[in-house]
């Protein structure tokens, strides 16, 4: 063989080894050491610096804990922020219930009641919160009070206390751009829903422009840690995925991708940008955002989204929740805003703790293992095999590189 042809060789070879399946199959499962504590959707998406006396790598794991849960007796809470301390079985501790947002203060959305009718509309979380040197952000949003669960409108408030107090937009611009001392301890709900109270702001409820809706953190390193070099991805911003549901009848979502720099203020959209498809542009062009899901699951109900990247596996791998018959419908990419590759091994795994769905990767929790990673997953329901809609589960995933290459546009 000549030179050049073995060359050639060495090349395909390289990229038929970079190009090989990622699967997964279903670790241990657990449940949450108190069967007083609940929610039937559970992100624990924050991972806070070192040094602060946590049980991962020094640092905290919270998250908001939401819809319908209940603690200790207490009911009707639509977010609680919560701390997992331990899996197998999992510890998990309500640091606040956000009363602002419970189901008796949920007739309307940031303070407007006016033009819609009791009970239509209601608040959640939009599904991630994140840290950024050591400062929580917490999406808000406002939705319609049952299914599809249509995003409208999305705030940001912020913690500098591990969720003991917050802050609002607002009350972060009257206090030079910081949280207020102390904060509200019931989530700081805006007085109006508009432009000054409320980053993405949409009074109109028109569900078309609700391009931040079930904001969900990328996550690829611990809040203060060196990040992976990745390739073609500038690491000094943090990126998130939202969804937002654009058919009828919770039939067709998009999934958008948004980024902001660590170092900026977090809390002024103009600090945003949003990948339109070619490049990143400003808020103010936020309507040019591109629909970034897999053309594969266009029609798959895809109502939630989680993503992280894995350094052993060189890759961003997402977690989706729709209509599928498998728990656990994954797709992997080079790049946070895509293209997603769907992945194509996946025989059905009945997942035991496992509900309804709204599964949330820990990156805490992650490890290496022979040729992959382990990382559990926060999701709704623990009982066994059975739904049990607000009661938290939590399951072990295995992702390992396997030895056959990929087939051209599937996995």
């Amino acid at each position: 063989m000549s030179l050049a042809a073995k060359a050639v060789a060495l090349i395909l070879c390289s990229l038929q080894l970079q190009a090989q399946l990622i699967t997964m199959t279903l670790g241990t499962g657990t449940t949450v050491s108190s069967s007083s504590a609940g929610a039937d959707t559970n992100h624990l998406s924050v991972w806070t610096p070192a040094g602060g006396g946590g049980n991962f790598n020094g640092g905290h794991v919270f998250g908001p804990c939401l819809g319908d849960g209940a603690w200790s007796g207490g009911t009707g809470y639509h977010i609680q922020f919560c701390e997992v301390t331990a899996f197998g079985p999992a510890v998990v501790t309500q640091i606040l219930a956000l009363s602002d947002y419970k189901q008796t203060a949920q007739n309307g959305c940031f303070g407007d009641n006016a033009g819609i009718a009791a009970g239509n509309y209601s608040h959640s979380a939009g599904l991630h919160a994140y840290s950024v040197n050591g400062t929580i952000y917490l999406f808000i949003q406002c939705q319609t009070d049952g299914d599809p669960f249509e995003t409208f409108a999305t705030l940001l408030i912020a913690s500098c206390d591990n969720g003991a107090h917050w802050t609002n937009y607002a009350n972060w611009k009257t206090n030079t751009n910081a949280c207020a001392s102390p904060g509200s301890t019931t989530g700081d709900v805006p007085t109006a829903h508009n432009s000054t109270n409320v980053q993405w702001a949409n009074p109109a409820y028109t569900k078309a422009v609700s391009w931040m809706g079930k904001a969900t953190l990328v996550q690829i390193a611990q809040d203060g840690a060196t990040p992976p070099v990745i390739p073609g991805v500038d690491t000094t911003y943090n990126y998130f995925i939202s969804n937002n549901e654009v058919g009828s009848v919770n039939t067709t979502h998009q999934l958008y991708c948004h980024r902001v720099l660590k170092s900026v203020d977090q809390m002024p959209p103009t600090n945003w940008s949003h990948w339109n498809g070619t490049t990143w542009v400003a808020d103010a062009s936020i309507a040019t955002v591109a629909n970034i899901m897999p053309s594969g699951w266009a029609s798959s109900t895809i109502f939630s989204q989680g993503a992280f990247y894995t350094p052993e596996l060189g890759k961003f791998i997402m977690l989706v929740d729709g209509a599928f018959t498998i728990p656990y419908p994954f797709a992997t990419a080079d790049f946070p805003w895509g293209p997603w590759t769907i992945a194509r091994d996946q025989s059905p795994q009945k997942g035991k703790y496992h509900g309804y769905g709204f599964t949330t990767p820990i990156l805490a929790s992650k490890a290496a293992i022979t040729n992959g990673i382990s990382i559990w997953v926060a999701t709704d329901g623990n009982n066994g095999d059975l739904v049990n809609m607000d009661r938290f589960g939590f399951q072990q995933l295995l992702f390992t590189r396997a030895a056959s290459p990929i087939v051209t546009g599937v996995q």
